[in-house]
């Protein structure tokens, strides 16, 4: 129950978050602001000795000066901006700021009267003082008449470390209360999903290291800090006015922490579905995402393009499962989701899209995640509920009955033996209640567990059962008790009543190890079998796959029994 609504709850989460997330943009530091009065359309100068008085007044003539968008201001330069600002004060209450958002130094005038100073406009880059990104000018009330005004400002743009798509943000007038509780809310809920996916970051590496050490666990808890990492410099923009030459750090971290994002995104699905030569499809996905990543692109568009390629990839891999194995419909609609997303709204995806799409995946993650770990749960459960039933049958009150009657006539006709005895099946017990509990042990430690069962039932049948080896046993790990088991159920089901060997074989080809047990059949005995001992063996080659696929080599399994020539035939296959 509990589980169910921990499902409900992260489900939940996604449609919160685009409330909070959809303002993240990589290049520009204001745009989450709703402002109805922008002003787009500036004349500019460029200024040469002599101009700066004439920049700030009305009645210079700019008719001939050069008319561009604000947003395509230029870079590395000294100029004169100049714009024209009808005001209806019927259309303001209260009386409006002005905001300013602009890589930029500037000297800001209203009507010829000096309104704003950010940083230090110079001539070069030895003579300015960079301005901070943006500026909430307060316009005294008698400025603010109805009627047509000149908003005039010098400004230079010479501590730019490189060349932007665009370095001019916002020129607006807006409602400085509105604003500033617009800002304080999305900084609260900035603030929330941030904690969240640091927190989530905290407790899959916690799982990692106390829990289970399961590669995807931690991918999936970079990829969260990653992702909170990226949310914070992008709301650095609210929370820090910080001068324009910091700028380009910033969007360079953001870009950074987008590029490690776009690879954990796919390298996730790869690891978490256990898909074969996922090393050689990680190395191609992680070159590919850094080839997009020297387009010559703007910021943004790049940051666009590494997303859209890691969705991509994200896609291809869980097409490939739904089709395969049937699994991973819901992670292949969301991620299908994003990409047309990008396809048919791209200017909106930087602004809304990535957010919504990063929270959606996340959570996706989380609960397949969770899902896969209640699962791992269940099956480790059922595998220590198996090897403890192996192990009760192997000290059954009928098996060990049988040995203590034996032991009884041993002690009476041959004492020597009778101690023998006693020291082989407690040596048997003794290493077989060690290895239960291991997750492999070497084909050498199972041979001599196998050769203490077969010392035992030579004793109590007076026979002499042998255990012969064909092959190379040196460096192979299996799980424990695989063979013992087939061996202990060879003379559950039958009487052998003379000396036929029992025999393993051990090949090497192409990297594989196959291992091949015959057990002999002679006199069948009517048992009504549970069916116990393969689903033992079927349990720990499993879990000796998934330990195994932990490593840097993965170790694929297979079981399979016959009957063929008087021999029951187990064979087991390691890659």
């Amino acid at each position: 129950m509990f589980f169910q609504y921990v499902k409900r709850v992260i489900f939940l989460i996604p449609f919160l978050s685009m409330y909070v997330l959809a303002f993240s943009d990589v290049d520009q530091p204001t745009t989450a602001i709703k402002v109805t009065n922008k002003f787009n359309d500036i004349s500019i100068k460029l200024i040469e000795q002599g101009d700066i008085v004439n920049c700030h007044k009305m009645v210079t003539q700019d008719k001939y000066w050069q008319r561009i968008s604000f947003d395509q201001i230029p870079q590395h330069k000294h100029f004169c901006m100049r714009a024209w600002i009808d005001i209806d004060n019927s259309h303001f209450t209260p009386p409006p700021s002005l905001l300013v958002a602009m890589l930029a130094a500037s000297s800001l005038y209203w009507d010829e009267k000096p309104i704003s100073q950010n940083g230090k406009v110079g001539a070069s880059v030895f003579t300015e003082k960079p301005g901070i990104i943006k500026t909430l000018v307060s316009i005294p009330q008698p400025y603010l008449t109805n009627g047509s005004h000149l908003l005039s400002g010098e400004i230079s743009t010479f501590h730019l470390r490189k060349k932007l798509k665009g370095i001019g943000y916002i020129l607006a007038l807006v409602d400085e209360r509105e604003l500033n509780s617009q800002i304080l809310i999305l900084s609260i809920f900035s603030a929330i999903f941030i904690g969240i996916s640091f927190v989530l970051a905290i407790l899959f590496q916690l799982i990692y290291w106390l829990y289970q050490k399961e590669i995807s666990y931690q991918i999936f808890s970079f990829f969260c800090l990653s992702s909170s990492l990226i949310l914070v410099a992008e709301q650095a923009k609210f929370w820090l006015n910080y001068t324009y030459d910091w700028h380009i750090f910033r969007i360079s971290l953001i870009y950074s922490l987008t590029l490690l994002a776009s690879s954990l995104l796919p390298l996730f699905y790869l690891v978490n579905y256990r898909l074969p030569r996922r090393k050689r499809g990680s190395i191609l996905i992680v070159l590919g995402l850094m080839a997009l990543s020297f387009a010559n692109l703007s910021y943004d568009q790049t940051s666009s393009f590494l997303f859209s390629g890691a969705l991509i990839a994200a896609f291809i891999i869980n097409a490939y499962m739904v089709f395969h194995l049937k699994k991973g419909q819901v992670n292949l609609f969301l991620i299908l989701l994003s990409l047309l997303f990008l396809y048919f709204i791209p200017d909106y995806f930087n602004e809304l899209g990535f957010s919504i799409v990063f929270m959606l995946i996340v959570m996706a993650m989380l609960v397949s995640l969770i899902k896969e770990m209640h699962t791992n749960k269940i099956e480790a459960l059922k595998a220590e509920r198996i090897k403890t039933e192996l192990l009760r049958r192997n000290m059954q009150p009928h098996f060990l009955m049988n040995c203590l009657t034996q032991l009884m006539e041993l002690i009476e006709v041959a004492p020597k033996k009778a101690v023998e005895f006693i020291s082989v099946l407690s040596d048997e017990f003794r290493q077989l209640t060690a290895q239960s509990i291991k997750d492999k042990i070497s084909l050498a430690e199972e041979i001599t567990l196998c050769n203490k069962h077969l010392a035992i039932m030579s004793f109590r049948y007076q026979q002499s059962y042998q255990l012969r080896i064909i092959g190379d046993i040196a460096g192979i790990s299996i799980p424990p008790t695989i063979l013992h088991s087939q061996i202990e159920n060879c003379f559950t089901h039958n009487e052998i009543s003379s000396n036929r060997a029992f025999e393993l074989t051990i090949t090497h080809i192409n990297g594989q190890i196959d291992l091949t047990l015959k057990t002999p059949i002679e006199k069948r005995i009517d048992h009504q079998g549970t069916g116990l001992g393969e689903r033992y063996i079927k349990a720990r080659l499993a879990e000796f796959e998934q330990i195994a696929g932990e490593t840097k080599k993965p170790h694929p399994c297979s079981f399979k029994s016959y009957e063929e020539c008087q021999y029951w035939v187990s064979k087991f296959s390691f890659n």
